[in-house]
């Protein structure tokens, strides 16, 4: 699979690689990127060899968290609730691979944001 991407900034790195900020030449979205590199040193080759495979499975994984997340918003947003705090830290996975968000104490209900004087400024889309 060939993947038509232009490197911007560096956003994180690892033992294995760094991640860039992406620019999706087709489509126009911004992506996060995984860059790792491969080493011909035969010490490393297997620790790679392993990261490499857990890159694989890191896909549907990701799908999978991502789902959920997104169905779970999806019912406090059909309830009038915004969370306005999701991040790593507020996401919850148990055991099974069940996500739960965490941490309403900066949910708003989408009402109460309408109507107060400079509260719907916080909203961003």
């Amino acid at each position: 699979m060939h993947f038509n991407w232009t490197k911007g900034k560096l956003i994180g790195a690892g033992a294995f690689g760094r991640v860039f900020q992406g620019l999706d030449n087709d489509t126009g979205q911004i992506v996060a990127v995984k860059q790792v590199a491969l080493t011909k040193d035969e010490a490393l080759k297997g620790r790679v060899a392993e990261h490499i495979k857990a890159l694989e499975a890191e896909e549907s994984v990701v799908r999978k968290y991502t789902q959920q997340i997104l169905r779970g918003l999806e019912y406090l947003h059909q309830k009038k609730i915004m969370h306005r705090d999701i991040k790593g830290a507020n996401i919850l996975v148990d055991g099974q691979g069940t996500v739960k968000l965490a941490d309403f104490g900066a949910s708003k209900k989408i009402e109460d944001l309408a109507t107060v004087g400079s509260g719907s400024k916080s909203i961003r889309y």
